[in-house]
């Protein structure tokens, strides 16, 4: 490109994406308008890396709700003679219905690489109304707290897990050392038999050995 020309670089969420796709009435589908989304956007944050100095890379949200701080950014920034009379914010071409936001954060939740890229777009991109915590930090957030929420499900699932292998494990030492005593107990009961055997047979000795005496005297 001319090393004089300038560019404005506008991205979208993911999540505007596949509402349009899911309100749109063309064919296309959630997961083709995610895999367009990355393409699209991988390549528009690769351009801006290369040619910061004469890029500007806006959020179309943030424009749609800050359109003169747009226009001044610009302005400023790429001595472009734009002008807009209000600051009112205009109508955002995104219509977003509860079923289509509902349904766009369940698609993504299945596609990481999405939001992950979008955090990195945001973090380069220039705040027309930066706030005490800007849509990033609540979104960074909100990650943060919902992988904190699926670490403690895990270690909650995990010491379940662990609590039923140790019950088991309890279990299993109980019943070995119930099987133990009932070893032991049969052990001296054979103990105890044999005893009574020899002292049995020992008295039969005695009584063979003085029948035999008597019968000797008698012949």
């Amino acid at each position: 490109y001319d090393s004089q020309f300038c560019f404005v670089l506008v991205f979208d969420s993911p999540q505007a994406a596949i509402r349009l796709t899911l309100l749109s009435e063309e064919e296309f589908t959630p997961e083709s308008a995610i895999d367009t989304w990355l393409n699209y956007n991988h390549e528009l944050l690769h351009f801006y890396n290369r040619n910061a100095e004469r890029c500007i890379l806006v959020n179309a949200n943030d424009c749609l709700s800050h359109p003169k701080a747009f226009v001044d950014l610009c302005r400023d920034r790429l001595d472009l003679e734009l002008s807009f009379a209000s600051d009112a914010p205009l109508k955002s071409a995104d219509p977003v219905s509860e079923l289509a936001e509902f349904l766009s954060g369940e698609l993504l939740s299945s596609h990481p690489e999405a939001h992950e890229l979008y955090l990195e777009m945001e973090t380069c991109a220039i705040r027309l109304n930066p706030a005490p915590e800007s849509k990033l930090m609540q979104s960074r957030s909100a990650m943060r707290n919902k992988l904190v929420a699926g670490a403690i499900r895990e270690f909650a699932q995990f010491q379940i897990k662990t609590g039923a292998a140790e019950k088991l494990l309890s279990e299993s030492v109980t019943e070995n050392e119930r099987l133990l005593q009932q070893v032991k107990h049969l052990q001296k009961d054979l103990e105890k038999n044999l005893a009574q055997q020899d002292a049995q047979q020992n008295k039969n000795k005695e009584l063979e050995t003085q029948l035999a005496e008597k019968i000797s005297k008698l012949a």
